[in-house]
Order: structure tokens, then C-alpha cells, then sequence
């Protein structure tokens, strides 16, 4: 009679079994081959608990931000629209010229660890600045986590793209992102959960700690997937070393794909913006319209109740946000990307926005336009956050990295300076109505649309000529 498998060890069928489901499981969404499964699994999950980090973060300052009491008669809307405008300025001056000096001083794990715990030390000086009732740290803490979400999302996808080829990114990026899709979904389930636990109750601050928390997990996990990354030797001699000195805001400015890249993001930042400057008026009027129902206006405890119905308004767009893009990036994202390509892809989002901003200018409610940002907001993150990540797959190690860095730091803020300016100029000047900022939305979606078709032609051109040849050809010459 043979000799049966030791208790202790899975009979080779077992094994199998298991291997046919994890196979199963990564091929579902994506094409997964062998050899990539653990790496990509683990930054999956380094990105699940980074998103879920963001979105408990994100649901806080939204709160925080429309209830506080801002400068010189600015609040709500405004007050938002000036603090998303000051955040281009933090990124312009201060982040990207900090970072393009330490980029060329550190590998890119180095740049990874010291980012993270950077970023986790804030969270923990806000929690001491909230439990001291410092004056206006709502809107500090929005310009705070506006920096954190830009950058460090940027940081996370330039290590993506310098891991992986451009052939591979198409496949494994999607499932990738999967994690963030997910992450986002449970970051605002559990922001809602703990604030019905006495603790949290009485010190809502408290919830800072779990986010800092959940930041250092991800960064865990990214650290055990480096490690796999340097024992395969791919690409080990070239990724490992220091990048070359360089400004990415010059590396942005020398080449004409990125810049495309840049102003694509621009736009459509411009453009997202204003969309939740119009969601944030609706969303003051049902908050206080639910306080008024309850307490006489002005009192403190119908500010309480306010920034309760503003919280819990918030916590209810972004959880519907984050399912449908799970949903999306789950079961659409990668097969829009195959199917229709670079192009098709880019071309989803601004068809969504577009009908979403002319459904307002037709005469849609609240709920109508909720439903349709839901929408525009989960494609963003979904579709169209994967395909911009692959855009940058044809570039060089320095412009993935410091290039990348500035574009969707500093230009994807610079929408924000310009929505400051439009919102502004529109309520100061023109006396424009949430209709009338939505007819703008209109017309910027038609520059969108040009701009992705110019974007599409260089797309093709760098990809097939490689990056240094290109910048030749255009007259350029690398940054160094």
C-alpha cells in the first residue's frame, strides 16, 4: 500500500485546485501570466489600504472644509474653491522643487518609505491641531490632504510604470487598480462604521489614528513586493540607482507629448472641479434644510447638525462613487482598454461629463445631477485614471518619475487655480448660477475632446520612435 501525503502537506491535487482558483481569481478581471502574480497581488493590496487611507481622509475634510469659518467672509463653496486654488501654489513652489532634489539623492524605495512616513507624521500633527481647536485648520487640512492625494497617488503609479513594461502595464494595471477601487469602497465604509462607536463619538479625531494606520500597511506591503521585484533581477542594474538631477516642471515643459499629458490634466481637473463646486451647493442647501428642520438657524446646535448632514451627505456620494468603481474597474476598465485602445478609452470620460453638465443645463435637479457625477466621478477613477496611468509607459526613468511627479501635481492643480479664478470671477463678476457654471463645464469638454485627439497623435509618434529619438526630432533635448 503506498504511502499517503503527511498530514501536514496539500496532496498534489490540492495543490492544483488552489492553483487553478488563484489562476481563476487574477484572470478574471485581467490577463495575468506566470511569474506575475504575486507582485502585482501585493501592490494590489499596498494600494488597497493606501486608497483606503485617502478616503477616510477625503470624507474628514470635506466636513471640515464647508463648516468651518473661513477668512474675511469666505466660506462653504468658496472657501473650498480658494483652498483647491492654494494647493497649486503648495505643489508649483514648495513640493515639486523639494522633490526633484530628493528623487535625484534616493532609489525609488527610498523614495517610497521616506514619502509615507513623511505623509503619516502629518496626519498625526492634524489629529494634535484638531484636538487644540487651532482656527481654520478645516481648511488647512483640505489643502493638507489635497497634496497628499496628488502626490502620493503619483509617486505609487511612477514606481508602477517603471516596474513594468508598457505591454505588461496593459494587463496588469488594470487589476491594480482594483485594489484602489476597493480600498476606496472600505475607506468610506469604515469611516462610516467608527462614528457610531462611543469612542469615536465623543473624539472624532481619534479616526486620524486609523488612517495614519492603514498608510503604514500599504507601505508594509509595498516594501515585501520590492523585495520580490530586486530577487527576480528585472531590470534590477537600471530601476535601483538614483535618478539623474533634473526639475520636472522643465522635464514637463521640454517635451510636446507631456505636455499634452499636462494640459489633458489641466482640463479635466478644471472641469471635475467645477463639477463639485455645483454638487457642494446642492449639497449645503439639503444640509441646511436638514438642520432647519431640527433647530432654529445660526444656533450651535444647528451648525452641528449642519456639518453632520454635510458629513453624511459626502460619505454617501463617495460610497456610491467607489462601488460603481469597483464595478467598472472590475468588469469594464480592462476590456474598454482592449477593445477600443489608447484613444477609445480617453475619449470615455468627457462623453460621460459632457452629457452629465448638459443634463443641468437642460434643467436636471439634484438628484439627477448627483446620480451623473456619481457616474463621471467613478469612470475618472476607473477607466480613465487606468489609461492615463499607461500614458506614460513610452517615457524615460526621469520623466516617470519627476516629470509624472509635476504633471499630476502641479498641472492637475493648476485646474484648481483656475477653477478659484472661474469660480470667482463668476460669482463676483457675472452673478453665475450652479446652471450657468455647468454651461462652462459644456464648452470645456469640447476643448477636451480636441485635445485628446492631439494628444492620441504624439501618443502613436513616441511609442513607436522611442522617447529620446522623439524629443531629437521635435527639437528637444532630454533634461539632465
Amino acid at each position: 500500500m503506498p504511502d499517503s501525503d503527511p498530514p501536514h502537506s496539500p496532496s498534489p491535487r490540492t495543490s492544483d485546485q488552489r492553483r487553478g482558483l488563484l489562476w481563476f481569481v487574477r484572470n478574471l478581471f485581467t490577463e495575468i501570466r506566470p511569474g506575475e502574480g504575486r507582485v502585482a497581488s501585493l501592490l494590489l493590496f499596498a494600494v488597497f489600504f493606501l486608497l483606503a487611507s485617502l478616503y477616510m481622509l477625503k470624507v474628514a475634510r470635506e466636513a471640515k472644509v464647508l463648516s468651518d469659518r473661513g477668512f474675511y467672509g469666505v466660506q462653504g463653496p468658496s472657501l473650498k474653491a480658494l483652498a483647491r486654488g492654494f494647493q497649486a501654489m503648495i505643489m508649483a513652489l514648495v513640493v515639486i522643487p523639494i522633490y526633484g532634489w530628493v528623487s535625484a539623492r534616493l532609489p525609488r524605495k527610498g523614495l517610497m518609505i521616506g514619502m509615507t512616513l513623511f505623509y503619516a507624521i502629518n496626519i498625526e500633527l492634524f489629529y494634535l491641531a484638531s484636538i487644540a481647536e487651532l482656527p481654520n485648520v478645516g481648511f488647512y487640512f483640505y489643502v493638507w490632504v489635497g497634496v497628499f492625494n496628488v502626490s502620493i497617488m503619483a509617486q505609487f503609479w511612477s514606481y508602477a510604470n517603471d516596474v513594468y513594461s508598457a505591454e505588461a502595464g496593459k494587463r496588469i494595471f488594470p487589476l491594480i487598480m482594483l485594489g484602489a477601487s476597493v480600498g476606496g469602497v472600505v475607506g468610506v465604509l469604515v469611516d462610516r462604521f467608527i462614528k457610531v462607536l462611543p469612542v469615536f463619538e465623543t473624539q472624532p479625531f481619534i479616526a486620524l489614528h486609523v488612517t495614519t494606520a492603514l498608510l503604514l500597511c500599504g507601505l508594509v506591503l509595498f516594501l515585501w513586493a520590492d523585495h520580490y521585484i530586486d530577487r527576480a533581477n528585472t531590470h534590477k542594474q537600471q530601476v535601483s540607482e538614483p535618478l539623474q538631477l533634473g526639475n520636472g516642471l522643465l522635464r514637463v515643459l521640454s517635451s510636446p507629448y507631456i505636455r499634452l499629458i499636462a494640459l489633458l490634466l489641466v482640463v479635466l481637473n478644471l472641469v471635475n472641479a467645477t463639477g463639485e463646486y455645483i454638487l457642494d451647493n446642492y449639497i449645503i442647501d439639503h444640509a441646511n434644510a436638514v438642520a432647519s428642520a431640527q433647530y432654529a438657524q445660526g444656533t450651535e446646535a444647528w451648525l452641528s447638525a449642519q456639518r453632520a448632514a454635510i458629513g453624511q451627505a459626502f460619505n454617501t456620494f463617495y460610497l456610491a462613487v467607489n462601488v460603481l468603481t469597483l464595478l467598472l474597474q472590475a468588469f469594464v476598465a480592462s476590456r474598454v482598454i482592449r477593445r477600443f485602445g489608447t484613444a477609445g478609452a480617453l475619449l470615455v470620460l468627457p462623453v460621460v461629463a459632457f452629457g452629465a453638465y448638459g443634463l443641468v443645463v437642460l434643467g436636471g435637479g439634484y438628484a439627477v445631477f448627483r446620480a451623473m457625477k456619481v457616474l463621471e466621478n467613478a469612470t475618472d477613477y476607473s477607466i480613465n485614471n487606468t489609461v492615463q496611468q499607461l500614458l506614460w509607459a513610452p517615457t524615460s526613468r526621469e520623466e516617470k518619475y519627476q516629470a509624472k511627479q509635476a504633471a499630476d501635481t502641479i498641472f492637475y492643480r493648476l485646474g484648481d487655480l483656475l477653477h478659484s479664478v472661474l469660480i470667482w470671477g463668476g460669482t463676483v463678476w457675472f452673478s453665475f448660477t450652479p446652471k450657468d457654471f455647468a454651461m462652462v463645464n459644456v464648452v470645456l469638454c469640447l476643448v477636451w475632446f480636441a485635445l485628446i485627439l492631439a494628444l492620441v497623435k504624439e501618443y502613436r509618434r513616441v511609442k513607436y520612435t522611442g522617447t529620446e529619438s522623439y524629443q531629437i526630432e521635435n527639437g528637444h533635448t532630454p533634461v539632465t
